[in-house]
Order: C-alpha cells, then structure tokens, then sequence
C-alpha cells in the first residue's frame, strides 16, 4: 500500500522566487515538489552551517536551481522555503509565515485560501 504524499506550505519567499520563472522551469519545479511529496524518504539531509532561524533546511536540485525547504517526517509536511540559484543559496533572508496548500491524489497543487501561483496569469 502506497502512503499519501506529504501535505506542502509554501512560504510568501518561495511564491515570489517561483513567480520569477518562465512556465517551462516552473514546471519542472512543479514535478520535483510532487516527487518529494510522495518520495519524502529520500529528504534526510538538512544543510550543514546554517544559522538558527533556518536550523533544519534541506535542498532540492531542479536544474540550476535548489528548492530550499524544510521536512516533517512526523507532521508529514515540507515547507517550501525559497528558490535560490546555486550560488544565492548561501544569502537567505528570515523565513516567512507559511501559505497552506495541499498535494492531491493526482499530484496537483491544492491552494486552499490563495491564488495559485502555478496557474495564475501574470
């Protein structure tokens, strides 16, 4: 029996990055979200050196880009934090209060409450 996917909160850093990318890369972000919503076993190794207010962080790769988020393997969360390219990853401002949103059986982003940044018109 397969588990549910991981429910995912975005934070109002990650909605402004993931608005700043052409529809192809947020695509490709799109997928990387849902793979790490229902494969939250291979998130397990938060960033080394951080400061306190990001204790816990954990990266994805999507091409030149990380996916800055943090894991609850007990709430059976992921907090998307921010997009930062390779080298940014290192200047991260405070993190934000989180928007809520939850991942479907058909791996699509749910937003409860807010506009969807995925298929909202610029």
């Amino acid at each position: 029996m397969t588990a549910s996917p991981f429910n995912v909160t975005v934070t109002g850093t990650f909605e402004r990055d993931f608005k700043k990318f052409d529809h192809s890369v947020q695509t490709q972000i799109h997928k990387k979200i849902n793979w790490a919503a229902t494969h939250p076993e291979s998130l397990h190794q938060p960033l080394q050196h951080m400061p306190k207010n990001l204790a816990g962080l954990q990266k994805l790769r999507v091409g030149d880009y990380r996916i800055l988020l943090w894991v609850n393997h007990m709430d059976r969360s992921l907090t998307l934090y921010s997009i930062r390219g390779r080298a940014s990853q290192r200047d991260l401002p405070e993190p934000l209060i989180p928007n809520q949103f939850l991942l479907s059986a058909e791996m699509t982003f749910k937003w409860s409450g807010q506009r969807d940044p995925i298929h909202a018109s610029s």
